[in-house]
């Protein structure tokens, strides 16, 4: 099967341009420029034979025979006529395509002169439009610049990064004014510095939208003919990788720390713990102040081991022991270890989660905690007689299940939600502010995500996505 046509293809070319069918020439689509060019509305022009256009309809039957048995495309020159009846000569360069599931011709027409010399030009013509072809299949954007930084010639993807889908409207402009701001300006600053030092030089910059662009300039050597080329390319999905590929370093080496400073810590917890229940019982009973200070002591304490706990929880080494398994056993044990939490408060907890869920590729005790530590976070912040409702299902994709844990309480802030799954990240009262911390790294370990939001009818949704097991 012949290669399709990118979308806007036609439109985004300055040549004229026809699609036709082989059989019987009948134009399918064609560019604004070839109706320009042939005097045809669009409309008059699509199921045309360009037969009756044609002054040798043989002659181009027999060059259509001979681009459909090559797959490369071919060149030659041939005499139409416009709408008014005035005689063209054009150089064409056919290539077949897959136009709507089927095989189509695309006819790049150049008018030129009709002289002695116009094999040549047809031969120059050809070599020029393969050029145009090759630069406009690129992802990058390539521009050919003069002495003033005018910009000389454009591929696709430059035009489609300044918004321009007509060449000449390009064309002339000076670099720094193709486009608003960035990359347009950094790629400017960046060829003045090219040729200052005469040398390529390469370059990032991020624009407005938060794209990043990685910016190549390479100028003309000094004395000759050639022309200075600017290479643009939307490096944003790499550098958002290389961020979190750092982020999670980062966190790795982090959680590292916090697990040795939470190992070394709860070993003189445990030792004043021992000595507090030493002292109140040497004291008696008969002092109710000594009492109540003893009392608020063992809180601090049980608050500091609660601290120390999640901190090497969090800090555990990345290793995970996987098996392929649904997360219906994790989600029910998870529910049992918060069942007593949930009568106390007056809390449902409602298990929705499907039975026969797709597996996912888990280690089970790790997501028993993160699970846990989402259903203990949706009791604490709901009210008594509502609530806590676990569903489930998969993406649109269906390579991701979900499990989507909702309160009826009174939902985040939204000025916290960027910040929830951040570690030490609390309003509540007495809280570490690693629960759902917590929650983000086990599922992120298992290339998973985890999302918070507000439901619209009132409460909080956490929604963890992890991958479909194959």
């Amino acid at each position: 099967m012949p290669p399709s046509l990118p979308d806007n293809f036609l439109e985004l070319m300055h040549d004229p341009a026809i699609v036709f069918e082989p059989e019987q020439e009948i134009v399918l689509d064609v560019n604004a420029r070839a109706c320009d060019v042939y005097g045809r509305a669009r409309n008059e022009f699509i199921g045309l034979s360009l037969r009756q256009i044609s002054h040798d309809p043989d002659t181009g039957m027999r060059r259509i025979e001979e681009t459909l048995a090559q797959p490369s495309a071919s060149a030659f020159r041939t005499v139409q006529f416009r709408r008014d009846g005035r005689e063209l000569v054009i150089a064409v360069r056919a290539t077949p395509i897959d136009y709507q599931g089927r095989t189509a011709i695309l006819s790049i027409n150049r008018e030129v002169e009709h002289d002695a010399g116009s094999d040549a030009i047809v031969q120059v013509d050809d070599r020029v439009a393969d050029w145009q072809f090759t630069l406009d299949s690129l992802p990058a954007a390539v521009l050919h610049l003069d002495d003033d930084r005018r910009i000389l010639h454009a591929n696709r993807r430059a035009r489609e990064i300044a918004g321009i889908h007509d060449a000449a409207t390009l064309i002339g402009r000076v670099l720094e004014d193709a486009g608003d701001g960035e990359p347009w300006s950094g790629a400017a600053r960046l060829l003045r510095l090219a040729r200052e030092n005469d040398v390529s030089m390469t370059g990032k910059v991020d624009d407005e939208s938060h794209r990043s662009w990685s910016v190549s300039a390479t100028p003309a050597p000094r004395g000759s003919r050639m022309r200075s080329v600017v290479v643009l390319s939307d490096i944003t999905a790499i550098a958002d990788l290389e961020a979190e590929m750092h982020r999670v370093e980062a966190m790795a080496e982090f959680g590292q720390v916090v697990a040795g400073v939470a190992h070394e810590v709860r070993t003189p917890l445990f030792a004043l713990a021992t000595t507090l229940e030493v002292l109140q019982g040497s004291i008696g009973a008969g002092d109710e102040r000594a009492r109540l200070r003893f009392e608020m002591m063992r809180a601090q304490i049980m608050r500091l081991n609660a601290l120390m706990h999640d901190l090497l929880e969090y800090g555990k080494a990345p290793a995970l022991d996987v098996a392929p398994q649904t997360l219906t056993h994790s989600i029910a044990d998870a529910l049992q270890l918060n069942a007593e939490a949930a009568r106390t408060r007056g809390v449902t907890l409602r298990n929705e989660f499907p039975a026969a869920a797709p597996l996912v590729l888990i280690d089970a005790s790790r997501m028993i905690t993160a699970l846990r530590n989402v259903i203990e976070n949706a009791l604490q912040h709901a009210p008594a007689q509502s609530e806590v409702v676990v569903r489930g299902g998969t993406n649109a994709a269906q390579d991701r299940v979900l499990c989507v844990i909702e309160d009826a309480g009174a939902g985040f802030r939204a000025q916290d939600l960027p910040s929830v799954m951040e570690p030490f990240f609390t309003r509540r009262s007495g809280g570490t502010g690693l629960g759902l911390a917590i929650v983000h790294r086990i599922v992120e370990l298992h290339g998973g995500s985890v999302t918070a939001e507000n439901r619209a009818e009132g409460g909080a949704r956490i929604t963890i996505e992890l991958p479909r097991a194959s």
